[in-house]
């Protein structure tokens, strides 16, 4: 079980080694941080099948000081919304403000493009650090 938290955040760290979650799943890091385009970039170019956790910043100016919070999001490569849709992969957040942001190819373009589509959804400067592949354990 996770262990009963205090406030809202959440140790990614904690939450992805608790055992209920390790009996379940396994998360593979992703070395798209190493290729060239950047984070966001790389990211949106994927179109596998896999679901992905990513870990990252977000910079808000908020009454005229900048504040960074940690955050998460889920990148799925191959979310469809429906059969007849251009677009492939959806990023999708908590907030209960946000709607599944569906991906379709002038979002892969190019670098700015894809970072920009970050920044839009969290309505802040937004730097990913970190990509997991979510891989589901097969029970023996």
């Amino acid at each position: 079980e996770v262990p009963p938290q205090l406030t809202i955040n959440l140790d990614m760290y904690t939450l992805m080694h608790t055992p209920c979650v390790e009996q379940i799943v396994t998360f593979k890091r992703s070395n798209i941080d190493r290729l060239k385009g950047g984070i966001a970039f790389n990211l949106l170019q994927i179109k596998d099948n896999g679901v992905y956790i990513c870990l990252c910043t977000v910079n808000d100016f908020i009454n005229g000081e900048w504040h960074e919070e940690s955050h998460a999001f889920v990148y799925n490569s191959h979310y469809r919304a429906t059969e007849n849709n251009n677009c492939i992969g959806a990023v999708i957040d908590n907030r209960s403000n946000a709607p599944v942001r569906l991906i379709d190819e002038e979002d892969r373009r190019d670098i700015s493009k894809s970072r920009q589509l970050f920044d839009n959804f969290f309505n802040a400067n937004t730097k990913i650090q970190h990509v997991y592949l979510i891989e589901k354990k097969i029970s023996h």
